[in-house]
């Protein structure tokens, strides 16, 4: 199976797939990871999605605090 797109909703699906049994590639335009930005925010349901697919302390390193 063939998922166009490495962003968040194109990786999303693919580990989906993958944890049910497909054969995934990811195609990416990109040749690597930006430099521009230096922080994502993620609202609360996109965390839940994080658990659900199992990649949550993966992705969620540390939270935000003011120092």
């Amino acid at each position: 199976m063939g998922v166009i797109g490495g962003g968040f909703a194109g990786l999303a699906a693919a580990i989906a797939f993958r944890q049910t049994g497909h054969d995934v590639s990811v195609f990416e335009r990109a040749s690597g990871p930006s430099l521009a930005g230096g922080a994502i925010s993620l609202a609360s349901n996109a965390l839940k999605c994080l658990s659900i697919l199992g990649v949550r302390a993966h992705v969620v390193t540390e939270p935000w605090s003011r120092a």
